[in-house]
C-alpha cells in the first residue's frame, strides 16, 4: 500500500484583488478604499472590544475596568477591583474566583437604590419652603440640641417612627448614642459660665432634681418654670446614701447654691432618703430635709405594675444589659413582687449524671484520687478563688468597658440561653445579692476583635491591673494548682503515632470554657 503523500500547507496572501475582508466584522467596508499608502489609518473601534466583552457576561456592564486591589485574599494575594459604575465602591474579588454571582447582586442593589432615590422627590421640588439641603455636619449639633432643650432619651433618636418626620440627611447621619451624649457634654461646658451668672442672679424659688428625667408642668398657667442642668457626674461608687450626698454637695456647692434651695425631687428610694438626711446635717439655709422633699411614686409605681402584671403576660426571658446601670438599688417598695418572679437560687443543678460518674470512676480505681470531681457536680467547683474583702465594701461592681456596647448582642444573646438553660440566675439588684454574701465582685464585661474580624466578648477577670489596694480575681489563682498546656497539631499528632495504643476521645464546647457566675 502505498504511502498517501502530505499536502503541503500554503500561505493565504491577500492581495488587492481580494472581494472582502478575511475576519468577520460588522463594520461596513468602504466602497472605494484609498489606494495612497500614506493615507491617515482610521482608529480602531472600541465598539467591537465592547461587545466582545459584554458576550462574556452581562455583569461587567455596571462596571469599570478592573484594578489591582491593596486588599489580600486568604493566600496573601493582591485581591482584583471592579469599580462600580453607579456608586463608585469597588469590589474586591479573588484572582482564583470566576463567579459573577456577587458583581451580580451589588449591581442589583446599586440600581434598585438608584431607582428609590429618584422616584421620591423631597418638600423642596413641591414648593414647600423651609426644607432646603442640610449640611451632613450639622447633623450631630441638631441632634444634641434636639435631646438638650426637649430633656429626651439619646435612644428617643433610633426610633422608626420618629425618624420618619426627620430630613432625610439626618436620617442618613444619624449619630449613636454616645455621640449625642458627648456632645451634650461639649456643648454645656462651653456656656457653664452663662449658666452661673444666671443662677446668681435669680430671684424666686430653686428646687434641685437629682432625677434625670423630670419635666416641669405648668397645670394652672400662672407659674412660669424653667429648668437648666447643673452637671454631669458619672458615679464610680455604689450608689449608697452617703456617696450620693456628698455628690450633690459637691455640685450644689460648685454652683454657689447652698443657700438658695428651697427644696429637692427625687423619687422614694431609700437610699435618697438618706441622701436627704446626710444634707440636713448640712445646715443649708432654706433647706430642712424631708419635709422639704418632693417624692415622685411614678418609677417605683412602675416597677410594681410590672411585677403584678407579669404572671398574665406571655413567658418572656429575663435580659440583662451590658452597660446598662442598676437603677433599682434601693427600691424596697418592689423587692418583695420581684423576688417572686425572679427567685434567688438555692441548690446546685447539675446536667452531669453524678451516680454514674461515680461508679465509673469507682470501676476505674480512680477515687478517691478524683474525688473532688464528685464534689465538684454536687457542691460547686473551686475556682480557686478564696473568701476575701475589699475594705468594708459590701461589694466591688465596676462598670463595663466602653468596647461591650460592640458586643452587646452577643452579650444579651448569651446571657439568655445562660438563664434560660438554668445555668445562670439574675439579674439581681446589689441589695438582693448582699442579703446572700457579705461580699461580692463582679468584672467588667468587653469585647475583642479576633484575627478573622469577628468581635468576641470577654469577661475581664484580670481587672483592676496595677492596683495596690484592690487585686484582681486572677491574681489569687495558684497557677501550679491549675497547669494547662497548648499544643499545636503537629505536637499531638507525634504523640499519638509514638503511642500504639488505642484512644478515646472527646470533644468539649469551648463555649462552656467561659462561663461564669455573675
Amino acid at each position: 500500500m502505498a504511502r498517501p503523500h502530505k499536502q503541503t500547507r500554503k500561505d493565504s496572501v491577500r492581495t488587492d484583488e481580494t472581494e472582502g475582508p478575511t475576519l468577520d466584522s460588522d463594520d461596513e467596508q468602504d466602497e472605494d478604499p484609498p489606494n495612497d499608502s500614506t493615507a491617515t489609518p482610521r482608529p480602531p473601534d472600541t465598539s467591537l472590544l465592547m461587545k466582545n466583552v459584554l458576550r462574556n457576561s452581562l455583569a461587567y456592564v455596571s462596571y469599570g475596568l478592573p484594578e489591582l486591589s491593596d486588599q489580600l485574599d486568604k493566600y496573601k494575594c493582591r485581591m482584583i477591583a471592579w469599580p462600580c459604575k453607579i456608586c463608585g465602591k469597588p469590589i474586591n474579588r479573588p484572582t482564583y474566583d470566576t463567579s459573577c454571582g456577587n458583581l451580580l447582586t451589588h449591581a442589583g442593589r446599586c440600581e434598585m437604590k438608584q431607582k428609590k432615590s429618584s422616584g421620591s422627590k423631597t418638600l423642596a421640588c413641591v414648593g414647600v419652603t423651609g426644607t432646603a439641603d442640610l449640611d451632613p455636619r450639622e447633623v450631630l449639633q441638631r441632634c444634641v440640641l434636639w435631646c438638650a432643650e426637649t430633656a429626651s432619651p439619646f435612644s428617643a433618636l433610633q426610633q422608626i417612627s420618629h425618624q420618619r418626620i426627620l430630613h432625610p440627611t439626618i436620617v442618613k447621619n444619624l449619630p449613636t448614642c454616645k455621640m449625642v451624649s458627648k456632645g451634650i457634654h461639649i456643648l454645656y461646658l462651653s456656656i457653664q459660665e452663662v449658666f452661673c451668672h444666671e443662677l446668681k442672679t435669680h430671684k424666686g424659688a430653686m428646687y434641685l432634681g437629682v432625677d434625670a428625667w423630670q419635666l416641669k408642668e405648668d397645670k394652672d398657667g400662672k407659674t412660669k418654670w424653667d429648668a437648666m442642668p447643673l452637671d454631669f457626674v458619672q458615679l464610680n461608687q455604689s450608689h449608697t446614701g452617703e456617696y450620693l450626698a456628698r455628690m450633690v454637695q459637691y455640685i450644689v456647692e460648685k454652683f454657689g447654691l447652698e443657700n438658695q434651695i428651697c427644696g429637692i425631687v427625687s423619687h422614694n428610694a431609700s437610699n435618697n432618703k438618706t441622701t436627704i438626711e446626710e444634707l440636713r446635717k448640712l445646715k443649708w439655709k432654706r433647706f430642712k430635709g424631708m419635709p422639704q422633699c418632693i417624692c415622685c411614686f411614678a418609677h417605683i409605681l412602675n416597677l410594681v405594675v410590672k411585677a403584678i402584671l407579669q404572671p398574665f403576660g406571655p413567658p418572656k426571658k429575663k435580659t440583662c444589659s451590658a452597660s446598662d446601670d442598676d437603677e433599682s438599688d434601693d427600691e424596697e417598695e418592689a423587692e418583695h413582687l420581684i423576688a417572686k418572679c425572679n427567685p434567688w437560687p438555692r441548690a446546685i443543678t447539675c446536667e452531669m449524671n453524678v451516680a454514674e460518674w461515680q461508679q465509673a470512676l469507682k470501676n476505674a480505681g480512680l477515687l478517691p484520687e478524683l474525688q473532688m470531681v464528685i464534689d465538684g457536680f454536687t457542691d460547686g467547683f473551686d475556682q480557686g478563688i478564696p473568701e476575701h474583702r475589699l475594705g468594708n465594701l459590701p461589694w466591688y461592681t465596676p462598670d463595663n468597658y466602653s468596647s461591650a456596647i460592640q458586643a452587646r448582642e452577643k452579650i444579651q444573646g448569651s446571657i439568655e440561653e445562660e438563664v434560660g438553660a438554668g445555668r445562670m440566675f439574675g439579674p439581681f439588684t446589689h441589695e438582693e445579692a448582699s442579703k446572700e454574701f457579705k461580699f461580692f465582685r463582679t468584672n467588667p464585661l468587653g469585647s475583642v476583635v479576633n484575627s478573622d474580624g469577628k468581635v468576641r466578648p470577654i469577661n475581664d477577670l484580670s481587672h483592676p491591673k496595677h492596683d495596690k489596694h484592690i487585686r484582681s480575681v486572677n491574681s489569687f489563682v495558684d497557677k501550679s494548682e491549675f497547669t494547662t498546656t497548648w499544643d499545636d497539631f503537629k505536637i499531638v499528632a507525634a504523640f499519638f503515632k509514638e503511642n500504639k495504643a488505642p484512644f478515646q476521645l472527646a470533644i468539649f464546647d469551648w463555649e462552656k470554657a467561659y462561663r461564669h457566675l455573675v
